[in-house]
């Protein structure tokens, strides 16, 4: 009897240590086992560090961020402005087969006691404004709005247009863009704030947008206008010093000493009138030498009225799409005669001589012609093809010959011994007409030749070849 109980004894110590044995790899194996007095057994246990200090533990991740949330709202919450919180969040996972849990409320209050130590001095909010990439801050959504009217007025004079801002939340991220439209045309409103140093008669104004679109033109189509660069502002919160004083802000985007960061381009319909030419044109004569030409018709500009497009960015003209053109005045050419006939040339009527007086003054007189001295009884040739209009004495020139020739022009060779042609006569070029002497007002023999054109003698050596 005896061994029975000390047996049953021994046995019933090996069920209940292994009953312990089982539960200790039950609770480290399955997180559902959970819940003794605030302590639990899991794989996902969390605990919370601020700033490296342990701040309480939970089972839940989404609990601690709403500790922390909360924690944060209540910093604000405390304060007219702004707070930020220069803190160093750390959530660290680790399996535990016992642990101490807090409630998400005795978390908020921890947190909250560590982001006390750690909040930095009271930032303001701003709008950043950014201008492709370029970016300014200014204090509040009027002197936003004071910017871009500023820039916009110094290229739309009589204020037909204005600008304005409207508001996008794309995912709970907020955004104001701007754009420029009619005066009147309205859409997205916000309330109106007086920019920096800027008075107004109307506290109770609004500013609006139109919806969605860059741009709008006058009513009648003749003008539209708006900013170059995609323009984008963002509502933020900043040390006061980052925030840009408004006038300098306008100068920093629109300085006319540098290339504008913020451009307005406005374009005009415009109608006006251009004179317009039309080609000369040529008449051809084989009658008239080559070296003629007689305007018949001095011709006169037309007019068109064009209607066009014309852009302009920050006053200079870019751009110029002609719409229509119509004519209002036909315009005339200018018609010109063109010779096309060779003009005739001229060759120095003797074969040697020498050059013994040239054409213009000589002793105190204008000598006429030119000179060359040579014996008497020397070949006189025709310079040109002619005809022979005078051959024969002719007072101070002695025996002479004149030739008309088909350009109208005529040639005279005077002091002649000998005349070999008459009247009426036609030569060719090398024809020989006449012998050289020594006959009328002459110092020694020589052939006297003349170039006549118009009536009036001309230097032969502009001619001849």
């Amino acid at each position: 009897m005896h061994r029975f109980t000390k047996k049953a004894k021994k046995i019933m110590l090996t069920f209940i240590f292994t009953s312990i044995i089982i539960c200790m790899i039950l609770v480290m194996n399955f997180s559902w086992v959970s819940g003794i007095a605030g302590h639990t057994f899991t794989n996902n246990y969390y605990t919370v560090y601020i700033n490296g200090k342990k701040a309480g533990n939970s089972l839940s991740y989404k609990s601690i961020q709403k500790a922390i949330k909360e924690a944060r709202k209540r910093i604000n919450d405390e304060s007219t402005s702004l707070q930020f919180v220069d803190a160093d969040i750390d959530i660290k996972k680790s399996k535990k087969a016992f642990g101490k849990t807090d409630s998400v409320s005795k978390l908020s209050s921890s947190i909250y006691d560590a982001f006390e130590l750690s909040v930095n001095d009271t930032k303001q909010k701003a709008y950043v404004v950014d201008i492709d990439g370029y970016i300014i801050t200014l204090n509040s959504l009027a002197d936003v709005e004071y910017l871009f009217n500023a820039v916009k007025n110094k290229y739309d004079d009589s204020e037909d247009f204005s600008t304005n801002l409207h508001l996008d939340d794309i995912g709970g991220h907020t955004t104001i863009t701007c754009s420029i439209s009619k005066a009147g045309i309205s859409s997205v409103k916000f309330p109106t704030v007086m920019a920096s140093g800027v008075n107004s008669d109307d506290e109770n104004s609004e500013n609006s947008s139109e919806n969605g679109t860059d741009t709008l033109s006058g009513a009648d189509g003749s003008k539209d206008v708006k900013f170059g660069e995609k323009v984008e502002i963002i509502p933020c919160y900043v040390e006061p010093s980052q925030i840009n004083e408004l006038n300098s802000a306008i100068n920093m985007v629109s300085s006319d000493d540098k290339a504008a960061e913020l451009s307005v381009v406005v374009t005009e319909k415009q109608t006006y009138d251009v004179e317009y030419s039309v080609p000369v044109e040529y008449v051809y004569n084989d009658n008239l030498y080559n070296t003629k030409q007689n305007v018949l018709n001095e011709g006169s500009a037309g007019v068109k009225t064009i209607v066009a497009n014309v852009t302009y960015k920050n006053g200079k003209e870019t751009n110029r799409d002609i719409l229509q053109e119509t004519i209002t005045k036909q315009a005339e050419a200018r018609v010109i005669e063109v010779g096309t006939a060779v003009p005739p040339t001229f060759i120095k009527p003797i074969n040697g001589g020498t050059l013994s007086s040239t054409f213009g003054a000589r002793w105190g007189t204008v000598h006429k012609g030119v000179d060359w001295a040579c014996s008497i009884g020397t070949n006189v040739m025709a310079s040109c093809d002619g005809t022979v209009i005078q051959a024969g004495w002719m007072n101070g020139y002695g025996y002479c010959v004149t030739l008309k020739h088909s350009d109208g022009k005529c040639t005279r060779y005077g002091h002649l011994s000998e005349v070999l042609v008459s009247e009426g006569q036609s030569v060719s070029q090398s024809d020989i007409i006449a012998l050289s002497g020594n006959t009328g007002n002459s110092t020694g023999p020589h052939v006297h030749f003349e170039i006549i054109e118009d009536g009036v003698q001309v230097n032969p050596f502009t001619y001849l070849n």
